[in-house]
């Protein structure tokens, strides 16, 4: 069912048509863009530019094709970064790497919803004494492989401490080494809340994708909608610091990521 409707936007009114759950910005057009109709009339909380300038996902690359969220109820904030826009008209592909916060609470029905998204990976960014104290149950060691690629807990979230993860070469290397193997997928990359360091990994992964500034920032503002406020200015530093260092191949390279790891990632997650 098309239901055509106006909404407004911070360039004035957008022509948007409804095609059952799909919504397309900007009418029937070759400049058409598809969104999740469940974020299209979604606000964001304490997502804000350093200007105080909002930041519109509708207008800043977010092309979902499948299924945002994950895990619901289970664990907090996990979704999936399927379905966002890269350079050459490409996609993420969808089901393949997720993010979010730890599984350590996940109960029978959460293990069998992890079960049907096939993850076979979980990549745990959290610090060592986390790790330890707090593992996820059985269900996820039985299903899935889990790599351990600590980075420090971020208090409080200013743009100076998301900076720092920039010395995580060790885990940022980790992470890619995961990502560089075609037998890892599906991955599941979280922290605690799925909030900082998730957030940091994703940017570098979505960048070395091909995805724009506005794409990545218009993914991290998806954690307010399950309830976990984020700056975007921290974002933002993170971009600056990745375009200050040459770029993010260059900045990859740094941290030990080789050329066939990121070809293996990009021949799983362009679309």
């Amino acid at each position: 069912m098309i239901q055509p409707v106006r909404r407004w936007g911070s360039a004035g009114f957008i022509p948007i048509l409804m095609v059952g759950g799909c919504t397309l910005v900007g009418g029937c057009g070759p400049a058409a863009t598809a969104v999740d109709g469940s974020l299209a009339d979604s606000r964001r909380i304490d997502t804000r530019r350093g200007d105080g300038s909002p930041v519109d996902s509708r207008l800043a690359g977010e092309v979902s094709v499948c299924p945002r969220r994950i895990l619901e109820s289970q664990v907090t904030n996990a979704r999936d970064l399927g379905g966002h826009q890269l350079s050459g008209k490409k996609v993420t592909a969808c089901r393949s790497l997720f993010r979010g916060g730890d599984l350590s609470g996940l109960d029978a029905a959460g293990c069998s919803q992890l079960a049907a998204l096939g993850i076979k990976t979980v990549v745990d960014l959290r610090e060592p004494a986390v790790q330890q104290s707090q593992p996820p149950p059985a269900c996820v060691t039985a299903q899935a492989t889990r790599a351990l690629a600590p980075m420090p807990k971020l208090l409080p979230d200013t743009p100076e401490n998301y900076f720092a993860l920039f010395k995580e070469t060790a885990a940022v290397a980790k992470v890619f080494s995961v990502l560089g193997e075609a037998g890892s997928y599906p991955v599941y990359v979280h922290c605690i809340i799925g909030r900082d360091r998730a957030s940091f990994v994703s940017a570098l992964v979505l960048l070395a994708l091909g995805a724009s500034r506005g794409t990545v920032l218009s993914e991290f503002a998806l954690s307010a909608d399950a309830g976990v406020a984020v700056k975007t200015e921290c974002m933002e530093a993170v971009l600056d610091e990745v375009d200050r260092r040459g770029g993010i191949e260059a900045y990859l390279g740094t941290a030990g990521v080789s050329a066939a790891q990121l070809g293996v990632l990009r021949g799983r997650m362009q679309q």
